[in-house]
Parts: C-alpha cells; structure tokens; sequence
C-alpha cells in the first residue's frame, strides 16, 4: 500500500513539474515576440512549433484521444454549450463600429482565414485547453478555479504580442468561458468551432 501511494505521490509530482515547464514556455515565447527577440513575423510559426510540441508530449505521456477531447460522445451538448455565448459575442462584435472597437481596415485575406479556422483555432484549443486540461487533471487538483486560471492566462498572454488593450479584454473574456466550458464538456471539436467562428468574425470586422 504504502509503495501505491508513494508511486501516485511521484507521478503527480512529475505532473505538477511538468505543468511548470509548460506554462513557462507558453509564457516565454510571446514575451520574446513582444520584445522583438522573436520576430513578429515568425508567430504563425511559434503557433505550429508549440502546437507540434505538445501533440508530441501528449503522445509520450501517454494522453488517449478521450482525455485530449477528442471525443463525438458528446459533442451535441458540447456544441450547445457553445451557442449563447456565440450569440452574444456576436451580437457585440456587430455593433464594433458603432462602439468605436474598429482598430483597423476589413480583413478580406481568404487564405489567411482558411488557415485560422482549420490549423490556427484548432492548435491554439489544444495548446491551452486540451494539452492543459489533460495535464491539470494528472496534477491532483479538482478546484476547477485553478484549472481555468492555468488554462486560461496563458492563452490570454499569448495575445500581447498585438499590443492591443482591447484584444486582451476580448480574449480574457472568451478564454475563460471557453476554458470553463471545456472543463464541462471535454470536447475539443466545439471549442474549436467557437474559437474560430468569433475569431474570424473580429478578424473580418477589423476588431482585432
């Protein structure tokens, strides 16, 4: 018995190390493209790099595709779920102009929105909630503030490299529902979905 415990002890005390690292390179690499180290340009490659990197830490920690969210079991409440905030997020971001949110020109770049809803949204989602939540749950913790607090800040972090107050705000307010409602429903299809549907409605509006 006292060799179960000891091991268990180990391994969530490898998870919480694990979790550290993790979050201090998700902290570290917009920093160094906020202070111009990393250059801007290079951010969509960073995205892919850190995506690549975390989809092969989950393969060697052994996550299955049930913990990662990918799952169809329920993805029907899971896209549910989804809906009211997708509404009224919608419904703000249509009176963008109106509000004075508008920081720059219609975006009308076709491949650069193909590019944020099939790779952008679904690796951001598995960076911050599905490779997190993933790791949170092996760490030993069940308060689900502190999940969302680590699933959430460094997805909004990532976002000062825009050097716009008004992105964080939008960010912090749909990273913390989107990091909640993963926690519900672990289903990575309807994050990304709402992910992308927000993401390229601002995009197109010019609000981000």
């Amino acid at each position: 018995m006292e060799r179960i415990i000891a091991g268990t002890d180990r391994s969530v005390l490898k998870a919480r190390w694990q979790l550290l690292y993790s979050v201090g390179i998700l902290m570290i690499v917009p920093a160094l493209i906020y202070v111009d180290i990393i250059p801007y340009g290079w951010r969509i490659y960073m995205l892919l790099a850190l995506g690549s990197v975390f989809s092969i830490l989950s393969y060697v920690r052994g996550y299955t595709l049930s913990e990662l969210g990918f799952r169809k079991d329920n993805i029907r409440k899971a896209f549910l779920m989804q809906i009211p905030f997708l509404v009224g997020f919608l419904a703000v971001l249509s009176f963008a102009n109106r509000f004075g949110f508008v920081e720059r020109e219609f975006l009308s770049k076709e491949l650069f929105l193909i590019f944020y809803v099939f790779i952008s949204s679904p690796f951001q989602e598995f960076v911050y909630r599905s490779y997190m939540y993933a790791l949170l749950r092996r760490c030993g913790w069940e308060n689900r503030l502190v999940f969302v607090l680590f699933m959430a800040i460094p997805y909004v972090f990532v976002h000062i490299i825009y050097h716009n107050v008004l992105t964080l705000f939008f960010t912090l307010i749909a990273g913390v529902f989107w990091s909640y409602t993963y926690i519900r429903q672990t289903n990575l299809f309807a994050i990304s979905f709402s992910h992308a549907v927000l993401g390229c409605v601002a995009l197109v509006l010019g609000v981000v």
